[in-house]
């Protein structure tokens, strides 16, 4: 039988079993008849950790340092933040010294964001990670391809990503996107970075591109056909692989030599080795070259066996020169600098890319959505229980590999009765079954839901080119999983006559499905040429142009901006000059703990006569490379709250300053907000002194909320958009419409404090969609009043329209609200917009008014 996996999340194979596919048959009758091909006296590396939260395949994984793992699903820009959570009681002799200290500083950390913990395949594991989604709202990546680790050193660290939006993003690890990268006309496939910090990005769209620190394209790489794989070499040298060439550049993009028939197909990688590079293909090898390009040596890693194909995906090059590779063959090998296997790693489906941590553990992602983790250190491998769950489980997928002939050639003495799903089972534990609605299915039982989780129907193995009878529509149609085409043609993937089912009907376009297809199963674009040629013959022009027109009309009216999260994420203020902080902190310090009759004698209080009390405030402020871990102290929090937000309105700017940086702590910004209703109080009573707030601090206060929305946590239920804290709108409803003078304030940082704050609110607060609220209108009357009474640049324009238009979808009532009162104004402004802005995204905001407001 053949498994049709959906979620599948932790199949593997028995240790006996490592070898299986002839290829690796053959490498270990090379090692039997020569022991010193494997290094001697060296431990294998044994599963560690199983880490199961995305929903879709994972694309790409990068290793952090040893407690940190970022990784990538292949939808939805999906990228999980992995945090380990404990270490084991002993340590090993890795060449990290400083492991004890590590230690100490895990011990006292934990995730805030608790709504997105991570689901162990097993609870026994020895080493646990936290994982957290890093971005939960502003994504970006449809579909990801690829993520590096920046090399500028950097607190928090930095990625770069690409994807299908022709965009390469650098972001940090806590979620702050730093700078966008998009030149290209195609999907990006792979990025790095060079020492001295530039990007390189390689795209479908037959070229790559250099990219300076300051995100200017300095140099496009061209002559390259499809995908483009790049690399930066330790000697300054850039490798662009592609279509069985690559070409050798110079640091500034000439370049220096080409070389063809490097592989018999597509390049999927190309990584540095001390000895120059390594690449790897669709046609199983990865070779080793010179960074002149002369070839050192080819391995044939990952050869063809029976229905799975030769795609190797993954490269890592260990600073000895070995190396490891993955593949389609749901392998990580293990390679030794001279090209003899040391060992494999199975896996339940496809490994798509690999990495390694500091301490030499190896990090993979698998097409099964899972993240693994192997390590050679016994203190750091799953325990028995856990192992052996493991390898049970892939036994099971192995053996139903075997069968063939179609689902009737099941064995029935391989299904239990579906009765067998009314009771519950152990962790991770699988169960055939005779399903009488789905037929052979396999379950698992998720020791989370505490259910048993569907994976898919056991099927009999296709081969010979013998297609399965098409099922069909009521109205005669064909069908594939239950959804009717014009025409179902079968499309032979691999060469080897397995036929998979595509649907086509008359008014598709051939190019669009052809590249669809070659994405979601997994084939290089170069296929999808071939793909379109068949199709064409079954397109009706007629029915197409109708189509054409139909989207057209549907696009011209579809919302681009409006709500404003669709376009924009969370706008963060983290400037800081903590000098001049210090400075005026102290001194206005030195003034309220004068004993002297001036009119603050009474705050004299509040004065903070021990030193070292500021100091532990600005020492926190001094180093935030802890703050996404590090624990806010609670004496602290009491210092704020007793002491410094007690001060004069007039002597507490500097102090609501510090505490805008303090919305950046991950675990501060909570306690100082969201559950201190007392310092929302001091500021709203500071805010609400209308001689005492003045313009900055009003900028001050809005910076600070900005920073607090942006990084509170938020529940399952918030992130689910079906309840949000009534006191916390209620305190951000107070705050703007207190603070809705700075709005009108011709000091541009002031009014367009207010507005980050009024799209910062709307962002977490417009998805709820509550009908009625005043916060809309507070919001609503300050923007009208910004756009009549001052003159603004295109930025702030897009900001205005695009908040008035998300209330206007959020809240019908909001909507009439407008309609009714700003009519006129409004008509103005979005006329100007749409004929008179010399702002491509101004004129598009304001076509979504239009058709929000079904003008005419």
């Amino acid at each position: 039988v053949f498994f049709y996996q959906t979620n599948l999340t932790s199949m593997a194979q028995p240790k006996e079993s490592m070898d299986v596919d002839q290829s690796n048959d053959n490498n270990q009758n090379k090692k039997e008849e020569n022991n010193s091909n494997k290094k001697s006296d060296e431990p294998e590396y044994e599963l560690s950790v199983q880490l199961a939260m995305h929903s879709n395949p994972a694309r790409c994984v990068v290793a952090i340092d040893d407690d940190t793992i970022v990784s990538g699903g292949r939808k939805d820009g999906e990228f999980i933040l992995w945090k380990r959570m404990q270490q084991p009681s002993q340590t090993t002799n890795t060449e990290n010294n400083d492991n004890d200290k590590d230690k100490e500083d895990k011990d006292k950390t934990k995730d805030d964001d608790n709504d997105e913990k991570m689901k162990d395949i097993k609870d026994t594991s020895a080493i646990k990670f936290d994982g957290s989604i890093i971005f939960t709202e502003d994504k970006f990546h449809p579909l990801v391809f690829c993520a590096v680790k920046h090399k500028i050193k950097a607190e928090p660290a930095r990625i770069v990503s690409g994807g299908n939006d022709q965009r390469a993003i650098i972001w940090d690890i806590d979620g702050n996107i730093i700078q966008q990268l998009g030149a290209h006309s195609n999907s990006i496939n792979s990025v790095d970075v060079t020492n001295d910090g530039q990007v390189l990005t390689g795209s479908y769209d037959s070229t790559a591109k250099i990219w300076g620190v300051d995100g200017n394209c300095v140099a496009t790489l061209k002559g390259h056909q499809h995908g483009v794989e790049v690399c930066s070499l330790e000697s300054g040298e850039i490798v662009t692989g592609t279509f069985k060439i690559f070409n050798i550049w110079s640091a500034t993009g000439e370049l220096i030599k080409k070389v063809e028939f490097a592989h018999d197909h597509m390049i999927r990688k190309v990584r540095r080795h001390p000895l120059g590079f390594l690449t790897c293909g669709n046609d199983g090898y990865v070779n080793l070259w010179s960074n002149k390009g002369e070839s050192l040596r080819k391995v044939l890693a990952h050869p063809e066996n029976g229905d799975i194909p030769s795609f190797v995906y993954g490269l890592y090059c260990m600073d000895n020169g070995d190396w490891l590779s993955c593949g389609e063959d749901g392998t990580v090998k293990i390679f030794s600098g001279d090209g003899y296997l040391q060992q494999q790693l199975r896996h339940p489906g496809a490994v798509w890319d690999i990495s390694m941590l500091p301490n030499g553990d190896i990090v993979s992602a698998c097409a099964d959505g899972a993240i693994r983790v192997w390590s050679k250190d016994v203190t750091r491998q799953a325990d028995a229980e856990a192992i052996k769950e493991y390898y049970n489980a892939l036994t099971m997928a192995a053996s139903a590999q075997g069968g063939g002939g179609g689902s009737d050639a099941v064995d029935p003495n391989q299904l239990e009765p579906a009765e067998v799903l009314n009771h519950p089972g152990k962790p991770g534990e699988f169960k055939m079954v005779n399903d009488p609605k789905k037929g052979p299915s396999v379950y698992q039982w998720d020791g989370a839901t505490m259910q048993w989780q569907y994976i898919g129907e056991i099927m009999g193995k296709p081969g010979g080119g013998n297609k399965k009878q098409q099922p069909r529509s009521a109205g005669n149609k064909p069908m594939i999983d239950g959804i009717a085409y014009d025409y179902v043609t079968h499309i032979d993937i691999n060469g080897d006559d397995v036929q998979v089912p595509l649907g086509f009907n008359k008014d598709d376009d051939p190019r669009q499905i052809a590249r669809d297809f070659c994405v979601i199963h997994s084939l290089d674009l170069d296929l999808a040429k071939k793909i379109e040629d068949h199709l064409k013959p079954m397109q009706d022009p007629v029915a197409r142009a109708a189509r054409v027109e139909r989207e057209r009309i549907a696009a011209s009216k579809q919302l681009k901006h409006i709500p404003s999260y669709i376009q924009c994420g969370y706008e963060i203020q983290s400037k800081l000059k903590l000098d001049a902080m210090k400075k005026k902190i102290n001194e206005l310090n030195a003034e309220i703990l004068k004993d002297d009759d001036n009119k603050d004698n009474n705050y004299k209080q509040y004065g903070i006569e021990d030193s070292a009390d500021l100091d532990d405030l600005f020492g926190i402020l001094a180093d935030q490379t802890v703050w996404h871990v590090a624990k806010f102290p609670e004496y602290c929090i009491e210092l704020i709250e007793k002491k410094l937000l007690r001060w004069p309105t007039n002597k507490v700017l500097p102090v609501l300053d510090m505490l805008r940086m303090f919305m950046l702590h991950q675990d501060g910004v909570d306690k100082l907000i969201t559950r201190n209703k007392s310092i929302r109080d001091l500021i709203i009573g500071h805010i609400s002194n209308d001689e005492e707030c003045t313009g900055p601090m009003q900028m001050i206060v809005s910076r600070l909320l900005s920073n607090y929305l942006a990084k509170r946590q938020r529940s399952a239920e918030e992130r689910n958009g079906t309840k949000y804290p009534a006191e916390i709108l209620e305190f951000l409803q107070e705050s703007l419409s207190l603070m809705s003078s700075a709005a009108t304030n011709k000091k541009s940082s002031i009014h367009v404090a207010y507005i980050m704050l009024a799209h910062n609110t709307l962002i977490w607060f417009a998805k709820f969609k509550v009908e009625e609220c005043d916060l809309y209108l507070v919001i609503i009357s300050a923007l009208f009043e910004l756009l009549t009474e001052l003159q603004l640049n295109d930025k702030i324009l897009y900001y205005c329209m695009s908040l008035i238009g998300t209330c206007a979808w959020a809240s019908k009532s909001a909507k009439a609200s407008i309609i009714e009162i700003f009519d006129d104004q409004l008509k103005e402004i979005i006329n100007k917009a749409r004929h008179s802005s010399t702002n491509a995204a101004c004129r598009q905001v304001g076509n979504d008014l239009w058709n929000l407001f079904e003008l005419s």
